[in-house]
């Protein structure tokens, strides 16, 4: 369990890891709608406790994303997940996550890796999509990303 509290934009970040989890996701759902309380907080880091060491990946998200901006700039990405414009959103989203990347010297690899954590937060956690909607939209963000980039293979 990590020291101290953990903010908002940490939280929105674990809870990204906590959805996929069927036996979670209503109890991290539930606390994503009020995680500004730090019971809401509590119980997304208590649930990924069960799992991973908190404050490993905690340390791991401050060294490779940039999520205090993300949270301050969530509003700025959220866009229709039944829009029609495919191609206008993954621009818009694109642009906005290039504006977080903590340095412009990176390799286009290590830029794509970047944009698919930081694009999965902010459809999990932040736009609260379906299983069905993240797919979609993930799959087109990558594709755009892979594009841009020309990143061929992302590793894991």
């Amino acid at each position: 369990m990590p020291r101290g509290k953990t903010t908002i934009a940490e939280v929105y970040a674990l809870a990204c890891l906590a959805l996929p989890r069927k036996d979670e996701k209503q109890q991290v759902m539930a606390s994503l709608q009020s995680v500004r309380l730090l019971v809401s907080r509590s119980t997304i880091v208590k649930s990924c406790a069960k799992y991973f060491d908190v404050g490993l990946v905690l340390g791991l998200f401050s060294r490779a994303l940039n999520l205090e901006d993300l949270y301050k700039t969530h509003k700025e990405f959220l866009f229709d997940a039944n829009s029609d414009d495919v191609l206008g959103v993954v621009s818009m989203v694109f642009l906005k996550i290039e504006q977080l990347l903590p340095a412009a010297n990176w390799p286009a690899q290590e830029k794509g890796v970047f944009f698919a954590n930081t694009a999965a937060i902010l459809l999990r956690s932040y736009m609260r999509l379906s299983d069905k909607q993240v797919d979609y939209w993930y799959a087109r963000l990558i594709q755009f990303c892979s594009w841009k980039y020309l990143v061929r293979k992302y590793s894991r």
